[in-house]
C-alpha cells in the first residue's frame, strides 16, 4: 500500500515537467479499475494540481463519469442563456487552455459523451470543424497536425452517435403521424404595409415539402435531451411540470433546435417556408380574413388580451388551421432568417428599447453558421409577414432584449421542423 502510494508520488512528481509522458499511464490506469476508480484517481489528480497532466489524462482516460468531465473542465448545468453561453465559452478556449490539437480532439470528444444538451453538442462539433478546416493554432507533441485534423473531422461527424438510438427510433415514430405534405407552389411574400416588408416579391417552390403539424413537445424533446426537463415553469402553479408532457418544449436555444432537427433527419424551417406553409394559399390580409374580427376567430393578440392581465382561456381554434398545420399552441416558433433585433414587453416589466447587440443574422455572417431561426406564435406568420396578422398582433412578438440571439432561451418560444428542403427560391 504504501509502496503503491510512494510510486502515485513519483508519477506525480515526474507528471509536472513531463505531463504527456506519464498522461497515457494514468488513462490507461483510469480504464483498469473501472468508473468510480477512474473518478478517483482524478479527483488525486487534481489536488496536485497539475492542469496539463489532468487534461491530458481525461481527454485519453476511459471510464471517468460524465460529472467528472463537467467538473474538470467547470461546465456548470443550467438551461438559462448566462449558463449556456459560459459553457460555450469553456468549450471554444479547450484548444488554448491544452496547447495541443490532439488532446483538445480527445477533450471535446470527452465533453461530448458527458452531455445530451443540444446547444454543448453543437458548440464542441463547431470547435471540432474549426480544427478540422485548421482555423486554429496549435501543435501536437505526440503525431501530427494533419492526425489531429483527421481526428477532429471524424469526432465531428460522430457527435451525436453517443444518443441512445432506440430513443431516436421512438422519437421519429412518435413525430411520424404529425407531418404535414406542403405542395409546391408560389405566393407573395412581403408587404407594403411597412417598410421593412418591401417589396412585395413573388416566391416559388418548385417541389413541397414536409412540415410537422405541431411544435415539439416536452415528450419529443426528451428524448433528445432528458436533462432539460429541468428547464421547465410551472408558470407560477397554473400548470405543474409533469403536466406538460404535451406542451410545446420551451427554454431551448437555437442552437439546441438545430442539433435535435439533426438528430432526426430534418431541419428549421426557412422564413419563406414558414410564411408560405401558414398563409395555406390563402391572399387576404390575414390568412384568415381581411378584418379585426376575422383575426380574433383564429389568434389571441395584444388588442384582446386585458391590460395587466393573463388571458384565462386559450385561444380559440379554427379548422382549417388545424387541418393544414394542426392545432394552435401557445409557443412562439424558431424559423427562417432573423432580419432585425426583436423585443417583447414582459408582463411584468415596461416597454423598454431593444439593446444594439449584433443580431443573429450578424452571428451567422461571422460565425458561417446555418440559418438563424425567427419567432412567431404558431397561429401567426412569421415576420415579415406582418400583414398576415396586423400592427395590433405584434405585441407579443418582442423579446427582451437580449434574448434575440441564438443563444437566447425562452418560456414563449418553441419550434417545429421541416423535411425534404425544397430548392432555393
Amino acid at each position: 500500500m504504501a509502496s503503491g502510494a510512494g510510486e502515485l508520488a513519483r508519477v506525480f512528481t515526474e507528471g509536472k515537467a513531463r505531463p504527456e509522458r506519464w498522461a497515457e499511464v494514468l488513462a490507461l490506469t483510469c480504464g483498469r479499475l473501472g468508473p468510480g476508480g477512474a473518478d478517483g484517481l482524478v479527483r488525486r489528480i487534481t489536488q496536485e494540481g497539475n492542469t496539463a497532466l489532468l487534461l491530458r489524462v481525461v481527454a485519453d482516460a476511459e471510464g471517468i463519469s460524465a460529472e467528472t468531465v463537467r467538473g474538470t473542465l467547470k461546465l456548470e448545468l443550467g438551461w438559462e442563456m448566462e449558463q449556456l453561453q459560459a459553457r460555450q465559452k469553456v468549450i471554444e478556449e479547450i484548444p488554448a487552455l491544452v496547447k495541443d490539437l490532439a488532446v483538445a480532439v480527445g477533450l471535446l470528444e470527452q465533453v461530448a459523451k458527458s452531455t445530451t444538451c443540444g446547444h454543448d453538442l453543437f458548440w464542441v462539433r463547431e470547435v471540432l470543424r474549426r480544427i478540422e478546416r485548421g482555423e486554429v493554432a496549435g501543435g501536437v507533441l505526440d503525431g501530427s497536425v494533419e492526425d489531429a485534423k483527421r481526428a477532429a473531422k471524424g469526432a465531428a461527424d460522430n457527435v451525436l452517435s453517443h444518443l441512445d438510438a432506440g430513443k431516436r427510433a421512438e422519437l421519429l415514430a412518435l413525430l411520424k403521424p404529425w407531418w404535414r405534405e406542403i405542395p409546391a407552389g408560389s405566393f407573395d411574400m412581403g408587404s407594403n404595409e411597412y417598410a421593412d416588408e418591401k417589396p412585395i416579391h413573388r416566391v416559388t417552390f418548385t417541389s413541397g415539402f414536409q412540415m410537422l403539424g405541431v411544435p415539439v413537445t416536452w415528450a419529443m424533446y426528451r428524448l433528445f435531451d432528458p436533462g432539460h426537463d429541468a428547464a421547465r415553469s410551472n408558470f407560477g402553479g397554473k400548470l405543474p411540470p409533469e403536466a406538460q408532457d404535451e406542451v410545446p418544449v420551451y427554454n431551448v436555444s437555437w442552437f439546441a433546435s438545430v442539433m435535435f432537427a439533426e438528430w432526426v433527419g430534418a431541419r428549421l424551417p426557412l422564413e419563406p417556408e414558414w410564411e408560405y406553409a401558414c398563409r395555406a394559399g390563402t391572399k387576404t390580409r390575414f390568412w384568415s380574413g381581411d378584418t379585426d374580427e376575422d383575426l380574433a376567430r383564429v389568434g389571441w393578440t395584444d388588442a384582446l388580451r386585458p391590460r395587466r392581465q393573463r388571458p384565462r382561456a386559450p385561444p380559440p381554434r379554427r379548422a382549417e388551421a388545424e387541418e393544414r398545420l394542426g392545432p394552435p399552441r401557445r409557443s412562439r416558433q424558431r424559423v427562417g432568417v432573423v432580419r432585425r433585433r426583436l423585443r417583447r414587453r414582459s408582463l411584468r416589466r415596461p416597454r423598454r428599447r431593444p439593446d444594439r447587440r449584433p443580431s443573429a443574422l450578424d452571428l451567422r455572417r461571422r460565425q458561417d453558421l446555418a440559418d438563424v431561426g425567427r419567432i412567431c406564435r404558431p397561429w401567426r406568420a412569421a415576420r415579415p409577414a406582418r400583414r398576415l396578422l396586423g400592427r395590433r398582433a405584434r405585441g407579443r412578438a418582442l423579446r427582451v432584449p437580449g434574448q434575440d440571439t441564438p443563444s437566447g432561451t425562452d418560456r414563449d418560444l418553441g419550434f417545429r421542423l421541416l423535411l425534404s428542403p425544397p430548392e432555393r427560391p
